[in-house]
C-alpha cells in the first residue's frame, strides 16, 4: 500500500503543511510568556507539555490525513489560537501586574470574548469576511497592526512598559472573538454571509 498522501480535491486545501505552523506560534508566544519579565520555570514546563501534545496531535493529523477534514482542521486551528491567545494574556498579565485579582479579570474577559464570538458567530464572521462598517475596518487595522507594533515598541524601549501590554491584550480580545466566530464554518462548511445578511434586512 502506498504511503503517499492522496491529492486533495477542489474543496480541500492544496498545502496542508501549514498546520505545522501552529506549534511554532506556541513556541513564540509561550516563550514570551515564560521569559517576560523574568523566567518562570512553571510556565516553561507547561509550555513544554503543550508543545509535546501539539506536536503529537499535528503529526498524527498530518500522517492520517485528518488535516484534510474541515471539521478536524477547524477544531485544531481554534484550539491552537486559544492557546496562543492564552499565552498572550499571561504575557500581558505578568508584565502589568502579577496579582490574583488582575488574573481573574483578564482571563475572565478572555473567556467572555470567546463566548461572545461563538454566541454571535454569524454576525461577527459575516462582518469580518465582508466589512460593511467603518468601525470594522478600524478594528481590523488595530488588530493587525496594533499588537505587533506594541510588542516591537516595547522591545526597543520606545514606549512606556504598560501601554503596549494593554494594547496587546485588547488586540487579543478582539482576535479571540473573531476566531471563535469561525465555529459557524465548522458547524456548516458551506455557510455564506450573504444569506445571513439578507435574512437580517
Amino acid at each position: 500500500m502506498s504511503n503517499k498522501r492522496s491529492e486533495p480535491d477542489s474543496h480541500q486545501p492544496h498545502n496542508t503543511h501549514i498546520i505545522f505552523l501552529a506549534p511554532i506560534g506556541l513556541i513564540f508566544m509561550g516563550g514570551l510568556a515564560s521569559l517576560y519579565p523574568r523566567p518562570s520555570g512553571l510556565l516553561g514546563i507547561i509550555l513544554l507539555v503543550n508543545l509535546v501534545v501539539s506536536g503529537v496531535w499535528t503529526w498524527i493529523g498530518f500522517r492520517k490525513m485528518l488535516d484534510l477534514r474541515p471539521r478536524w482542521r477547524g477544531v485544531y486551528t481554534i484550539t491552537h489560537f486559544d492557546l496562543f491567545f492564552l499565552y498572550g494574556a499571561i504575557f500581558s498579565w505578568r508584565g502589568i501586574s502579577e496579582r490574583l485579582g488582575s488574573a481573574l479579570l483578564m482571563f475572565g474577559l478572555l473567556i467572555l470574548a470567546a463566548w461572545v464570538g461563538y454566541r454571535y458567530r454569524e454576525a461577527i464572521l459575516s462582518e469580518v469576511l465582508a466589512p460593511t462598517k467603518w468601525l470594522t475596518r478600524i478594528l481590523y487595522f488595530v488588530a493587525t497592526g496594533g499588537g505587533g507594533g506594541a510588542v516591537v515598541g516595547m522591545m526597543v524601549g520606545k514606549m512606556d512598559s504598560d501601554i503596549p501590554l494593554y494594547l496587546v491584550y485588547i488586540v487579543f480580545l478582539l482576535l479571540v472573538m473573531v476566531i471563535h466566530s469561525f465555529w459557524i464554518k465548522i458547524e456548516d462548511p458551506d455557510w455564506d454571509p450573504k444569506p445571513y445578511r439578507e435574512k437580517q434586512e
